[in-house]
């Protein structure tokens, strides 16, 4: 049996909800480049990240190309390897992207790396107390691409269960019912219920700013 919880049926409801609003508003990337440069009006310089839409994500492209007209630095989020935190690169006009393993259109490893000052990320949706619903699920997961991963992850999650840890192997077609999101090429994956993942950077770099308001020289 597939793991369930409210939080996946939201993202499976919000999932359909938005391709339609997709299909019924092809001028809506346009909208959202003229609200945020009026609400924001952010300046020359700033480090901005988006992202490149796929499937029925509103697309940011006009609010890219508006960005740098602005005298902005635009940033692409970039999946540097598996489990890793994601790295962002410099986007401009006319760039060439390449194709990641997840299917999402990101930099090359020739544009210059920065950190953003601003973040704008995708969703499905938001939930009646106006928190973001993402596409990240409950738990945390190993994916496989191919036959042999999927193997080793079948064990990975046969050994994990065998230590006590709720943990189990899915197929593709039931990860992909998880986490509408994942791409064809995910043939399986280990869920892991108890399982997160930290972002190393932003912890170091969190706990260093802590340390430094407490007076410590670093």
């Amino acid at each position: 049996m597939t793991p369930k919880s409210d939080k996946a049926a939201a993202r499976i409801a919000a999932a359909e909800a938005r391709t339609a609003l997709f299909d019924a508003a092809p001028g809506a990337g346009a909208s959202l480049a003229a609200h945020f440069m009026a609400t924001f009006d952010p300046a020359p310089a700033t480090t901005i990240a988006a992202y490149w839409p796929m499937r029925s994500e509103i697309d940011t492209r006009p609010l890219l190309a508006a960005l740098d007209g602005a005298g902005c630095l635009c940033l692409l989020p970039v999946v540097a390897e598996r489990g890793a935190p994601l790295l962002f690169r410099r986007w401009t006009p006319g760039a060439e992207l390449t194709i990641s393993g997840f299917g999402v259109s990101e930099p090359g490893a020739d544009a210059a790396e920065a950190r953003p000052e601003i973040v704008v990320v995708p969703l499905l949706g938001f939930d009646g107390e106006g928190r973001r619903i993402g596409y990240g699920g409950d738990g945390a997961l190993s994916l496989a691409w191919n036959e042999r991963e999927a193997e080793a992850v079948r064990l990975e999650a046969q050994a994990l269960a065998a230590d006590g840890v709720s943990a189990q192997f899915l197929t593709g077609d039931e990860v992909r019912e998880q986490e509408p999101a994942l791409p064809e090429t995910v043939v399986g994956a280990a869920w892991k219920a108890d399982g997160r993942y930290l972002d190393a950077r932003a912890y170091t770099a969190t706990v260093g700013l802590a340390a430094r308001a407490k007076g410590a020289a670093l």
